[in-house]
């Protein structure tokens, strides 16, 4: 199938951050109330297992992507840390979300390249609704960096490429969405507590 290569202006150097960070905030609200990927919760947990390990770092993690939810789902089966991570930092969502998983979901405070991605950072590589971003031979780098780096890595795509749901995920990004609440319930606004994110 020939593959054809958009361009979604997020992932353009030069896009403002409150343009981005508004972005991933969407898709990320979208995620979590969808709990389309909690699915996925046994296979990750499979691939930790197998490889004797409890930490995820989660690449391209834009606003967070589903990790609000999915770390709930997959801690009912085991010890786990997520360490989120990007290129292009969303750092009010990353805090939110560390405050609010406490402490089960951690950031990195630096740009990290998925397909150039620190030795030091270890568990299980997850990318989610974010490979298909990437031109084939930028995809195949990052394949090639966890084979390299001896990492298992996990790569999920959820995105509903028809024009129905284009318009659902795409039209909406200049809208704030809502926040979650300390109950875990959406609401339009939360006065997050600030806590301290792990730091590398």
């Amino acid at each position: 199938m020939r593959h054809v290569q958009l361009v979604e202006v997020e992932d353009l150097p030069w896009c403002p951050p409150s343009v981005r960070d508004g972005a991933t905030d969407w898709l990320s609200f979208m995620a979590n109330s969808s709990g389309i990927f909690r699915v996925a919760a046994p296979k990750i947990r499979a691939a930790m297992d197998a490889v004797g390990t409890s930490e995820i770092l989660d690449l391209c993690s834009g606003g967070g992507g589903p990790w609000l939810t999915l770390e709930q789902e997959l801690a009912r089966s085991g010890p786990l840390r997520v360490t989120l991570s990007d290129l292009f930092l969303n750092h009010d969502s990353f805090r939110r979300l560390a405050a609010r998983s406490r402490g089960r979901l951690r950031y990195c405070p630096t740009p990290i390249d998925a397909s150039a991605v620190p030795p030091a950072l270890d568990g299980v590589r997850t990318i989610f609704n974010s490979l298909h971003h990437f031109a084939p031979e930028t995809a195949r780098a990052i394949l090639a960096d966890a084979v390299r780096s001896r990492r298992a890595i996990a790569v999920f795509e959820g995105v509903n490429h028809r024009g129905v749901g284009i318009a659902a995920v795409g039209f909406p990004i200049r809208l704030r969405p809502p926040r979650y609440g300390a109950a875990g319930q959406c609401r339009r606004s939360a006065p997050w507590a600030e806590e301290p994110a792990c730091r590398y």
